[in-house]
């Protein structure tokens, strides 16, 4: 079986509330540590508006989204899951035009110049079905991704359930997969 693994951008490979944080003149890890421990919106987090937080990064532009630095290990689990399944870039842009092109320059980047291997949208359900995949930090994704016949694997983040298992996020996402697969031979 060779399974389509849909990965996510953001907060699974790059960095986006790093460079949020920076372009908000926060420093990251002062951040972090006083990030509430389970709790994904940041405007919740920071106590501010939708536009006091989108606004900064959306007159960046696509540059903000173009240079996102890799996370920690995103290769590692990008090549990992590779020997798992065929793996597709998942990510939704914001809802400023120049993310799409900073994410598609972002994709080049790191994956190379002619890399297809993406779909852009915020409904990522729609491309659940069985024996397909989705890894994605947001645990309202992988729940209606699994809702929806596929099997949702949350990448644990500061900001989700598994935060507790942030220090070793790759080898339990691919064990997670690893075991579903077992599991569907």
């Amino acid at each position: 079986m060779n399974p389509t693994i849909f990965l996510d951008v953001d907060g699974v490979l790059a960095d986006f509330m790093g460079a949020a944080c920076r372009l908000h003149h926060r420093d990251p890890l002062e951040a972090y540590e006083a990030w509430p421990l389970g709790v994904y919106d940041v405007l919740d987090v920071w106590g501010i508006s939708g536009s006091a937080f989108w606004d900064p990064i959306h007159r960046a532009g696509a540059d903000f989204w173009a240079n996102l630095d890799l996370l920690p290990d995103a290769m590692r689990l990008y090549e990992g899951l590779r020997e798992r399944g065929h793996v597709v870039l998942l990510t939704s842009p914001s809802r400023d035009a120049s993310s799409l092109a900073g994410k598609c320059l972002w994709m080049q980047r790191h994956f190379g110049a002619s890399f297809r291997d993406y779909l852009v949208g915020p409904a990522k359900r729609y491309v659940a079905r069985a024996g397909a995949f989705l890894v994605d930090d947001f645990h309202e994704h992988t729940d209606a991704f699994t809702a929806h016949c596929g099997h949702g694997v949350l990448f644990p983040q500061l900001w989700n359930p598994r935060y507790d298992e942030r220090d070793h996020a790759v080898d339990l996402v691919l064990g997670e997969v690893d075991a579903a697969l077992r599991g569907a031979a």
